[in-house]
């Protein structure tokens, strides 16, 4: 190997630690502010369900904000997600090169476990957190709603979770989308 292909193959390297630190960084980063997200919603919902005396429409307020946490969450771990597959791919390419030549990397192990059912479910935990939590909440704010307001109010509140729900499948789509590459 002359010199070019050395200082090309550290610089490959490099390259490549740089992304896999950047990928376990955003990993713990996403870890911290999930968990944070999620008890202040899980913290907020306990406090209006605990708390019979408190007026129907800060009842109201405090489930909407624990739905604003949790979509945030989703939003952040749809992209997040989406962020890491795109560095997984430049990974997957430098792992291919031959002056790297790393036959047992992400690459290698993603293909052993890429057709796994229990890879699939791990790769699905916070979209059914998520989703359990928001069905959960806004019903919760259903409920709220339909025992303290008239009819008008409780159908506000339906089409806001339909729209919601809308808006999540959309974000989904776009993101998902092979355009966005």
């Amino acid at each position: 190997m002359g010199q070019e292909e050395n200082i090309r193959r550290d610089i490959l390297l490099e390259e490549y630690r740089e992304l896999n630190e950047s990928i376990r960084h955003r990993g713990s980063m996403f870890a911290t502010v999930q968990s944070i997200l999620i008890s202040g919603s899980l913290l907020a919902v306990t406090f209006a369900l605990r708390e019979p005396n408190l007026d129907k429409l800060i009842d109201s307020g405090i489930f909407i904000v624990a739905i604003f946490f949790v979509v945030v969450a989703w939003l952040m771990h749809l992209t997040a997600t989406r962020l890491d597959k795109l560095l997984f791919k430049r990974i997957h390419q430098i792992e291919q090169d031959p002056l790297v030549q790393m036959p047992y990397g992400h690459h290698k192990t993603y293909d052993d476990i890429k057709d796994q059912w229990w890879y699939k479910l791990r790769r699905q935990t916070w979209n059914i957190v998520f989703w359990s939590l928001t069905i959960f909440y806004v019903g919760m704010l259903i409920w709220n709603v339909s025992r303290s307001y008239d009819v008008s109010a409780l159908a506000i509140v339906l089409l806001l979770a339909i729209a919601a729900g809308q808006l999540y499948c959309d974000i989904r789509t776009a993101l998902s989308s092979e355009a966005l590459l």
